[in-house]
């Protein structure tokens, strides 16, 4: 039961943060105004980016542009520390940090006209303080959307591994009937019947793989020690030779992958094979091709909605029910064998290749800038907020079933982890779960596209400090996921046995996707049905923080421009074209950019990603000290504010030094992350010498 109390008391905290608390900064701190036609939104209102919106309307932009990839993949790394840390973290991080964070850089954005975070810095710290937000912010952005590109592009392409795996052994063909068994009749069995007979599967599993050893052991086929093979390790073990006989190419992608790894030392092997180690090593699935016409289908519809919505009157209520209804639809379409093979996405010779897959993204991306907010860029978050809506309902159903029913019953994690895995836990833990606690992105989000359509102020309390507790909400579900989605501590424990072996983000992905599908059998929906919609889900969170970070990344190219006061350059770059074509290559250098690094070409959007934090979380310190000066200059109370920028840029910055120093006389060197970490440290500190400077001009008058 201590899962079930933990999450509850989660709640609650959720509750009486929202309720007492933003209430009082509301009222006490801010002085929200209910008047209509004092924001920038009817103020500016140019039709293009400055739009009176309805309120649910942006908050479903708002909250679908903040919840992308990393409030997923930061969570469900840091649980590594044991579920505590991650926990509080998450929640009272959110609430005391994070929806300050949010909810402070709306109203100040509003207040100055809906500038972005970086021009208000200007305006309350000076011009050399402008200049360092525009290149903070540009590296930030440019990487962050570069890694999604990377990561968008190989999760839509086929599977590559799907035709290379070898014959199938006994243990494989026991393991398909017992799937296609449970399939068929999940739906029949009580929930709470469900574990208990994933319990005997395993174990016939288990003693099958024990014959097949007992008969070949000359061969590399070995058993497991343990109890925790995924029910769907036999739809990726495909029969070269019966090739022609595979039919459901669909589920053969759609399936987990469960290898067993030594901890201690790599074993060269075939895919597929099932070997006797000392901890159990879950390899995960990165390839989602059936959501690509989901996606697709939501940014058509997304287009058609904003057209009716905003050009011709069209009352929203009846356009919502027909593109969620139709984006379920195509969700159900998209994973059809006959659709996919039709499509030729499921197979590697007719799929567009990772390379082409981010060229494609990159040309949305652009698009996505240049149009209209209410064409495609609000319609589209609009759609998307109910699948995260749904998602998260659905995900927390499954798992207070769960949990009622006594199936859950702890975390399968250490409550806190002592043991040396890499990294220490203080101050690493503040900066691995950034979006989920506070995140820096978020200030470009409140500040660059939400503040610029808020119908009234008073609006700025459910959406900036509400929007953050949502967020929270999707952290906590990776951090529950994480952990009680595994079946086991010794699968856990084989999961995260070191901090080197969840480097990648696919892992992360398919850890939360591997979680979620659990608990969402626990309310009768099949297991790779619920893989698949949580997977498009996921792909929804990177698409709209990939088409909302452009616009702000484009923004930013404007302002700085505009900051270099030569007309032609501000003439040119303020072209959102020129501006929107300047981000997609910032964004595609990182895509598809490869350096050396331990010996090997990798990626440098994946080298780079571990300055992701610690950059993420130095905007959101920097954002804190913009809304402190602020509120000082209006001599209001600043504790609100101050506490919370002391804690981040003390914890941003520790991690920082500590990072440069190991990447300039680490084990692996790398002479790139320590010039980049290095240079962040330096504009970081210039920065606050250039508030504290202010902070004396202001107390002085």
């Amino acid at each position: 039961m201590l899962p079930l109390i933990a999450v509850l008391v989660c709640f609650l905290v959720y509750f009486l943060g929202y309720k007492f608390y933003s209430g009082y900064i509301s009222k006490s701190i801010f002085d929200l105004k209910n008047g209509l036609n004092d924001t920038p939104a009817h103020k500016l209102n140019d039709g293009v980016d400055y739009l009176p919106t309805k309120p649910v309307v942006l908050f479903g932009h708002h909250y679908a542009s903040i919840a992308g990839l990393a409030p997923v993949l930061g969570p469900a790394v840091a649980v590594i520390w044991g579920w505590l840390p991650a926990m509080l973290w998450v929640v009272f991080g959110s609430i005391f940090v994070g929806c300050v964070h949010d909810f402070g850089a709306l109203v100040v954005s509003v207040r100055n006209q809906g500038k972005s975070i970086g021009q208000v810095a200007e305006d309350l710290l000076g011009h050399r303080a402008r200049s360092l937000f525009h290149a903070i912010i540009f590296f930030l952005v440019s990487l962050a959307m570069g890694v999604f590109v990377l990561v968008l592009a190989e999760m839509f392409s086929a599977d590559p591994k799907v035709d290379l795996f070898p014959s199938l052994n006994t243990a494989d063909k026991i393991i398909p009937s017992i799937k296609n068994s449970r399939d068929q009749n999940v739906l029949k069995q009580p929930s709470s019947l469900i574990l208990k007979e994933e319990e005997k599967q395993r174990a016939s599993v288990n003693s099958a793989s024990h014959t097949v050893t007992k008969e070949k052991k000359s061969s590399s086929v070995t058993t497991s020690k343990h109890k925790s093979i995924s029910d769907n390790v036999y739809s990726n073990s495909i029969d070269l030779k019966k090739k022609s006989t595979l039919t459901n190419s669909t589920q053969a992608q759609n399936s987990t992958i469960t290898n067993f790894e030594t901890a201690n030392e790599k074993v060269h092997h075939h895919p597929g094979e099932i070997r006797t180690e000392e901890k159990p090593s879950i390899r995960l699935r990165s390839h989602f091709p059936e959501a690509v016409i989901p996606s697709a289908v939501i940014m058509i519809l997304a287009v058609i909605m904003g057209y009716l919505h905003y050009k011709k009157g069209m009352n929203l209520t009846p356009l919502t029910v027909f593109s969620v209804f139709g984006t379920l639809g195509s969700m159900i379409l998209g994973m059809q064998d006959s659709v996919l093979s039709w499509t030729g996405l499921n197979h590697v010779e007719t799929s567009p290749s990772t390379g082409t897959w981010k060229y494609i993204l990159l040309f949305y991306a652009f698009l996505a800038s240049v149009t209209p907010v209410w064409l495609l860029l609000q319609s589209r978050d609009y759609i998307n907020s109910f699948l995260l809506y749904l998602g998260i309902v659905l995900i927390y159903l499954g798992f207070f079933t769960g949990g009622i029913l006594q199936n859950f019953h702890s975390f399968n994690a250490e409550v806190i982890r002592t043991t040396t895995i890499g990294l220490d836990l203080i101050p690493f833990v503040f900066i691995t779960i950034a979006c989920g606690a506070v995140s820096g992105f978020h200030a470009l989000v409140s500040s660059g596209t939400t503040a610029k359509q808020l119908d009234k102020e008073t609006d700025a309390r459910p959406i900036g400090y509400g929007g953050m507790i949502g967020e929270s909400l999707l952290g906590l579900s990776a951090v529950i996921a994480c952990t009680i989605g595994f079946t086991s501590s010794e699968e856990w424990s084989g999961f995260y046995r070191s901090w080197s072996g969840i480097q990648g983000l696919a892992p992360q992905v398919g850890a939360y996707i591997y979680g979620t599908g659990r608990f969402l059998l626990q309310i009768g929906i099949p297991e790779t049905f619920g893989q698949g919609f949580i997977a498009l889900i996921v792909i929804s969170f990177a698409l709209t923080s990939l088409d909302s970070a452009t616009r702000l990344l484009r923004y930013n190219i404007e302002e700085i421009a505009e900051s270099t006061r030569i007309s032609w350059i501000q003439t040119f770059v303020g072209n959102r074209y020129v501006s929107s074509l300047i981000a997609c290559i910032a964004i595609g250098f990182f895509a598809f950019l490869e350096i050396e690094q331990d010996g090997k070409k990798k990626p440098a959007g994946l080298a780079l990603w571990k300055l992701f934090g610690t950059t993420n979380q130095l905007l959101a310190g920097l954002a804190l000290l913009v809304v402190t000066i602020f509120l000082l200059k209006l001599k209001k109370k600043i504790k609100v504010s101050f506490i919370p920028m002391l804690f981040v840029l003390s914890v941003t910055l520790w991690a920082m030094i500590k990072n440069f120093l190991d990447f300039l006389t680490g084990p692996s060197p790398n002479l790139l992350l320590a010039t980049v970490g290095g240079t962040l440290i330096f504009l970081t500190l210039w920065l606050l010498l250039e508030a504290v400077l202010t902070w004396n001009r202001i107390r002085k008058v």
